[in-house]
């Protein structure tokens, strides 16, 4: 009986749906695109809240962060290492990890060459540590000696195609040979961690990295501990500062913080691990649950528009006896059908859309993230949902008015408050999000055309091996170039610092950067000498240009200040000059105090200024120029505007996905307002039919059916520019430089909304405007 009831119904579901297509269409598709939009986002911050929790013992795995006196720091002493591993039985494991993640250093064989910023040092206990599967080993450990390297096996690919790496040399910083002694799995998308390569810090020439404590010069590196199955955090970190300063000195107080939180803390000095958005993620799952409200909305709003042919029916089923649940019953099944349609399509488009995801917002989700159970669970569980409130929302709407109701009344009014709430807050979101657009993409103009305090423009770096020695040979070929306007040695520049120390003023501990250079590095990279002089030969290895930021560190207004208050910086270097701000880092940050110190020990880049001319042409001369002097060596240049552009990927990969899920949901509310449309031209078609024949033009006809949707994105906007100007306005406030939120910004996004709803609509609204009369009276 029940199953005969249900195959009826069934039926007539199938009947209903093809019986109105217009609607079914438009409602389902709506529906499905929404439902594969939120999907997507879903899999997307599923995937952030998994980062460091892949680690088969992540739930007992912990990071060392320093409490000294300002900022949280997690460079700490590497001599901690061994005093962690021997002198505390709480802890399991520990090893240190030390990432580069700026400036991309150079790894090459006999054939093939990588340049790339990620790379680890650390110790073998890495590997245990964090899981890592080695595929290909030579030994028991994969780094049994200091001259090891372990690659990644997608870097292993690239390096050696074709042919087994272990046992291969790999070159790298001065000339270093480096055997590959290990293969293993790539680090998984859900890890912090990034790494193309690692290598073995047992090697002192592998700890990178240079800082000043206590008068004492030490190398910086990550601390990663692993406890012991029934210990407690909080009794070890009491352990720790209780007899830390013992073991060593140079490290302060410090706390245990948990590998799981690691991805979303943000504010440590010395993290380079990757870091998580908590703003990003909440925007982007606002976004998905709006666009999968949207398209819900318009669904219901499809479903009732289109109750309107069957409620006569819906009279008949009440007056042979069908009760409310009955009623409810046959919606539940009309729902499942025209929603399990809708999942089936959207399933078939995140299958398909990927790729275009990933490509847009430089992710790396699959489709089999889907696997998931929590994920599985949590979409049935939703889906299921809107169902059940589909059903109850249909039944009660066809049920409401009763049998009198049902069996006279033909038409709804199209003028009603669901409508006109539905337009509003469809095209509310509609304008928030294209706001955000246009701001995202604005911040970003900003950010590649705002002055980095240096001229970076036509600067390139050339990295040389550490083992070269003509390096007056080269500079000199280099600077009788005539396109070379000058150039300089040096050890660090603007977005790579290596040296680093820390300073004191007014009680309060800063950091001051410093990069090593010859007498020429302010003048090829065009920062100014604003107090004090330029280099002099007399002062190579024992003078230092600051910046304006550490006059201001310092608590000072100009260099006479503050050489009554610090004249020697960086192990008692003097202070001769003051230079002009400039950037070291992305325009996240603000400018840090900064050293420039005269050196010739390290000269690892050569910066050189190129006039005017085909960059093109002048990098085949360079690097003809190179193969003389440097021969079986790569010649790699680096812009440093292009250095400095990349930093902005993240952002770029930010306003790239709210445009692309902007134009879903603008695409979203375009089908809804032409469903409002088509509804309201079919209810109105009598009054259309009489104003025609009493001399009404096509235009009056139009005005009078798009009127309500001009009043609407006026009420939208109202109430979307606060909540744009809100949120863009928390969005900012990543960045120390930030564009202006202007009036315009939200004006555009107002007239875009308007010219989007007209042409919407006026499509329907032109062909019942020109729609003959006789044909729309015949009916009435």
């Amino acid at each position: 009986m029940i199953g005969s009831m249900m195959g009826h119904n069934l039926k007539r579901a199938f009947r209903s749906l093809k019986s109105r297509k217009i609607y079914s269409f438009l409602g389902i598709l709506g529906f499905a695109i929404g439902l594969a939009a939120f999907i997507s986002i879903s899999l997307f911050v599923n995937q952030e809240y998994r980062m460091d929790t892949v680690y088969e013992n992540h739930q007992r795995l912990y990071r060392l962060v320093e409490k000294n006196g300002h900022e949280p720091n997690v460079d700490i002493d590497y001599e901690l290492y061994p005093v962690l591993n021997t002198k505390y039985p709480d802890i399991e494991m520990a090893c240190p990890v030390y990432q580069k993640e700026i400036w991309p250093f150079l790894f090459h064989t006999e054939n093939t060459f990588l340049k790339t910023p990620h790379f680890i040092c650390t110790t073998n206990e890495f590997f245990d540590l964090f899981s890592i599967k080695v595929l290909q080993c030579l030994s028991d450990v994969p780094m049994p000696d200091k001259n090891s390297i372990v690659l990644p096996e997608s870097t292993a690919k690239r390096l050696f195609p074709g042919i087994d790496p272990l046992g291969k040399v790999v070159s790298a910083f001065n000339n270093n040979k480096l055997t590959v002694t290990a293969i293993i799995e790539d680090l998984p998308a859900e890890s912090s961690f990034r790494a193309d390569l690692i290598l073995n810090s047992e090697n002192l020439s592998y700890r990178f990295g240079n800082s000043q404590r206590n008068g004492k010069r030490v190398k910086p590196t990550n601390h990663f501990i692993l406890l012991k199955g029934d210990s407690s955090p909080e009794k070890l970190g009491q352990s720790l500062n209780s007899t830390l300063s013992v073991y060593n000195p140079n490290v302060g107080q410090v706390s245990l913080q948990p590998i799981k939180s690691m991805y979303f803390t943000t504010g440590i000095y010395g993290n380079r691990n990757k870091v998580g958005n908590t703003a990003l993620i909440y925007l982007f799952a606002a976004i998905g649950g709006l666009i999968l409200i949207l398209s819900l909305v318009n669904y219901i709003h499809f479903l009732l528009a289109s109750q309107l042919a069957s409620k006569t029916k819906t009279g008949i089923n009440l007056i042979h006896g069908a009760r409310f649940k009955h009623i409810v019953s046959y919606c539940f099944i009309e729902s499942s059908l025209s929603i399990g349609i809708a999942l089936i399509v959207s399933i078939c488009i995140v299958w398909f859309g990927l790729p275009m995801v990933n490509s847009i917002s430089q992710t790396s989700l699959t489709f089999t993230d889907l696997y998931s159970s929590k994920l599985i669970i949590f979409l049935l569980c939703m889906v299921l949902g809107i169902i059940c409130l589909v059903s109850f929302i249909s039944g009660w709407s066809s049920s409401k008015n009763g049998i009198s109701y049902l069996l006279k009344r033909r038409k709804i009014g199209y003028r009603n408050k669901l409508s006109s709430f539905l337009a509003v807050f469809q095209l509310s979101i509609s304008i928030v999000l294209i706001v955000c657009a246009i701001a995202i993409n604005g911040q970003l103009k900003m950010l590649h055309e705002k002055s980095l305090g240096f001229d970076a423009e036509r600067v390139v770096k050339l990295e040389v091996p550490g083992a070269f020695k003509a390096h007056d040979v080269l500079k000199s070929q280099v600077e009788g170039l005539s396109f070379v306007q000058n150039c300089s040695w040096s050890d660090g520049g603007p977005g790579y610092i290596n040296l680093e120390g820390t300073e004191e003023s007014i009680g309060k501990a800063f950091n001051v950067l410093g990069i090593s250079g010859d007498e020429d590095f302010i003048s090829t990279m065009g920062i100014s000498c604003v107090e004090g002089r330029n280099f002099l030969p007399s002062d190579l290895e024992k003078a230092c240009l600051v910046n304006r930021a550490t006059l201001k560190a310092f608590g000072c207004d100009n260099l006479e200040e503050l050489l009554k208050v610090k004249d020697k910086l960086f192990w008692g270097i003097t202070i001769v000059g003051v230079v002009s701000d400039f950037n070291t880092a992305s325009l996240h940050s603000s400018i840090e105090p900064t050293c420039l110190i005269y050196s010739k020990e390290s000269r690892f880049f050569l910066n050189v200024r190129l006039m005017e001319g085909s960059a093109l042409e002048q990098m085949k001369q360079l690097k003809k120029l190179w193969g003389t002097i440097i021969p079986n060596y790569p010649f790699d240049p680096v812009f440093y505007n292009q250095y400095f552009n990349s930093l902005y990927k993240k952002e770029e990969k930010q306003g790239k996905a709210i445009s692309f899920f902007s134009f879903i949901t603008i695409f979203i509310t375009c089908l809804g307002l032409l469903g409002q449309i088509i509804q309201h031209s079919v209810a109105m078609t009598k009054e259309i039919g009489i104003r025609k024949v009493n001399g009404a033009t096509i235009i009056e006809v139009m005005a009078m059916l798009n009127k309500d949707f001009v009043k609407w994105v006026a009420i939208a906007f109202v109430l979307a520019c606060p909540i744009a100007w809100y949120a863009m306005s928390k969005w900012l406030e990543n960045f120390a430089y930030k564009t202006t939120l202007s009036w315009w910004i939200f004006a555009l996004a107002g007239l875009l909304a308007l010219g989007i709803a007209l042409l919407t609509v006026s499509w329907q609204s032109w062909r019942a405007a020109t729609r003959n009369p006789v044909e729309a009276l015949r009916y009435e």
